[in-house]
């Protein structure tokens, strides 16, 4: 009995250590289980959220990113733009500024230059036209003046040639003028004794013509030419003209301006004779003087019938010692 209870006992007991056992087995089995499922599932949640969360976070980075670049290239590009049309408005306005500038210089330059030529050129005119109307007035007071004031009057105290139609024999030619290139005023012969007024200046020409006889000089000056001159003289004409010294203390000069070559002149001398026929005498320049008190020169002109020439031109002049 007591055997047997041993045995109910120690088969108790190992049923009992052996349920122990197995429960524990299985608990500890259950709970490894249990514990590795939950550690699994736990495992696979946090990866599981790990992923999401960081897709989620790299998704909203780059979503941040993306826009933050966009932002910030639009941003660049509206700035630049903004600068860029800000800076062509700026050089355009500047530009437009700098031309309508210099237009508007250039064309006051250009405006204040031709008011300036435009003056300059009407003061130099109006001076000019002042000067020339003074210049003219004084002119033509001066002349005035010199007409009435400065006139030159011829009165022959004694005047008496031989009278012919036309004067065409012995006459006086009175020129307006130093030579007989000037105003042909009158020519007289016969008798005359009104005096000539010459208003042209302050000078006279005075020729006197004679032919057919003679005509004596005894003092002055003057000029004597052959007829016509300086036309053709006329053919077998003769004329005279004697030049007497009064006294030792005088001379009487004669000059040959413009000989002819053609014409036969003698001048004859108290005490000697001197003669010169055709181109007599060469030099345009021949002077012939008598210095002796109380003698006479005489110029005779000769013409035969061949073909006439201009003539003679002689001046002649009274001196003394």
């Amino acid at each position: 009995m007591v055997f047997a209870d041993v045995v109910v006992v120690t088969v108790h007991l190992i049923v009992v250590v052996v349920t122990v056992v197995i429960v524990d087995v299985v608990v500890v089995t259950v709970h490894l289980i249990v514990v590795v499922v939950t550690v699994v599932i736990v495992d696979v949640v946090v990866v599981t959220v790990h992923l999401i969360v960081v897709v989620v976070t790299v998704v909203i980075v780059d979503v941040v990113v993306v826009t933050v670049h966009l932002i910030v290239v639009v941003v660049t590009v509206v700035i630049v733009d903004v600068v860029v049309v800000t800076v062509h408005l700026i050089v355009v306005v500047v530009t437009v500024v700098i031309v309508d500038v210099v237009v508007v210089t250039v064309h006051l330059i250009v405006v204040v230059v031709t008011v300036v030529i435009v003056d300059v050129v009407v003061v130099t005119v109006h001076l000019i036209i002042v000067v020339v109307t003074v210049v003219i007035v004084d002119v033509v007071v001066v002349t005035v003046h010199l007409i009435v004031v400065v006139s030159v009057i011829l009165e022959f105290s004694d005047f008496l040639l031989e009278e012919c139609t036309d004067c065409t024999c012995d006459y006086v030619e009175i020129y307006d003028g130093q030579d007989d290139t000037g105003v042909l005023v009158d020519k007289i012969c016969g008798s005359k004794s009104t005096p000539f007024k010459l208003n042209g200046g302050q000078d006279a020409f005075l020729r006197f013509v004679t032919c057919e006889g003679g005509i004596i000089i005894k003092n002055g000056f003057g000029t004597i030419t052959s007829p016509n001159f300086p036309d053709r003289y006329p053919i077998l004409t003769e004329c005279k003209w004697t030049f007497e010294v009064p006294d030792s203390s005088y001379f009487v000069d004669i000059r040959f301006v413009s000989p002819s070559n053609t014409v036969d002149l003698s001048f004859v001398h108290t005490s000697s004779l001197a003669k010169w026929f055709g181109d007599c005498p060469n030099d345009p320049n021949f002077v012939f003087s008598n210095y002796v008190g109380g003698s006479s020169v005489e110029l005779h002109f000769h013409s035969d019938v061949s073909v006439p020439a201009p003539g003679f031109n002689l001046t002649y002049e009274f001196g003394k010692l």
